[in-house]
Formats: structure tokens, sequence, C-alpha cells
């Protein structure tokens, strides 16, 4: 709902409950994000602006995501960005997690994002959620690191894997593809579950961390 004016001419928004849930669902696909490594959707610990054409609203208005790409780090790579991710990860949970209250400069790119928008993609909304709305960002996005913190093991995410695996070969065994096994296996090079278990861990460790970390605060 319009309020006041922000810099720029922007109209500062009055969160209304519905406004104030979509924000919520925007930080759970952050999180959601960070564990699959889709880099693109949301700008946080990304360095880029967002593709807000990824995220949409049913007819329920509620948010849902398209283009859900897993695109994960290999973890024995030169100079373990792997690692790096993880560390940022962990500091930025920590940040969240022990100053609630206090809006992070890696969800304030979203704060930009809705605001102004992107030159050419997106026009924007013209209206500022300001530092309430940066809040329920992070708020949503605390409580689904709690959820991935305390569900996603190594063992649950190469079921998963293997699941999803097996899903597919159905499909590829009753279509013209189903000789070529470069078709049937495009893609899971990109799953490698023990990149998605550093995530979980890196969750873990930031909600739960007695002492700040001190990660290098590099831009992905």
């Amino acid at each position: 709902a319009p309020g006041g004016a922000a810099p720029g001419g922007a109209a500062v928004a009055r969160l209304h409950s519905a406004g104030r849930e979509h924000l919520r669902q925007m930080g759970r696909v952050i999180a959601f994000d960070c564990l699959i490594f889709n880099w693109d959707r949301l700008p946080c610990v990304w360095g880029n602006n967002g593709n807000p054409g990824n995220v949409m609203f049913n007819k329920q208005d509620n948010l849902g995501c398209i283009d859900s790409c897993c695109m994960h780090i290999g973890v024995d790579l030169p100079n373990n960005p792997a690692q790096k991710f993880a560390d940022r990860l962990e500091a930025l949970v920590f940040a969240v997690a022990t100053h609630p209250s206090e809006p992070q400069p890696d969800f304030q790119k979203v704060q930009t994002l809705l605001r102004d928008g992107i030159p050419s993609l997106y026009d924007g909304l013209m209206y500022d959620i300001n530092d309430d709305g940066v809040i329920e960002v992070q708020t949503g996005f605390l409580e689904m690191v709690r959820i991935i913190a305390e569900s996603m093991t190594l063992a649950k995410l190469e079921s998963v894997e293997r699941d999803l695996f097996n899903s597919t070969q159905r499909i590829y065994t009753s279509s013209e593809d189903h000789g070529h096994v470069e078709f049937q296996q495009f893609g899971f090079q990109c799953i490698i579950p023990q990149f998605g278990n550093m995530v979980a861990d890196a969750f873990r460790k930031g909600h739960d961390a007695p002492v700040k970390p001190s990660p290098p605060w590099c831009t992905w």
C-alpha cells in the first residue's frame, strides 16, 4: 500500500499482511537457491541484479518460481570456491540470526531490485519496502535456513539425487531418446550432494555459532 516518498521519487510501501508474506516467501526462495546454487533469480550473495522474470505469482497470490536450476560447485576445484561460498553463507546466516531486526546489506539488494528494477529488463515496483520489508525477507530466509539445516544431510541429498535420476529414467525409456545415455544424464553432473551438504552445514554453523566467523566477503 502506498505510503510516503523515498529518495529518488519512489513511494514507501506500507506493508500489509499479504505483502509481508510475499517478502518472506522471497527470503525462503533465496535460502533454497543457496542450497541448489541457482545464482540468477534474486540478488543476495551473488554479484548480479537478479532475474525477476523467474519469480511469479499464481492465481492464489502465492509466489512461485521457474527455472530452478541446480548448478552446484565442484567440491574439489582449485582454490576451493565451494568452501568459500559456504563460509560466505555461514557469516550471512550468523548476521541475520544474531541481528534479526537489522537490515543486512545483502538483503537490501532485494529492496533495490523491487524499487528500481533492472534497466531494459524490469521496471520495478516504484515502491520502497523500506527496512521493515528487508527484515521480512530476512525472516523468510532464516525460516528456510532452519528447515534446510534440520532436514538436509548428505545421505538425504544423495537419496534425493538418486530418486530424481530414477524418475527421469522412467520418462526417457518411453521416449525416442531412450538410447542416448548422455541425454538421459544431462544436468545431473551439476547435482553434487557433497556441495549441498556443505551449504546445509554452513546454515547449521551460522545459525548456532557462538562467535562470529570471519569469511572472505567474496561476491558471486
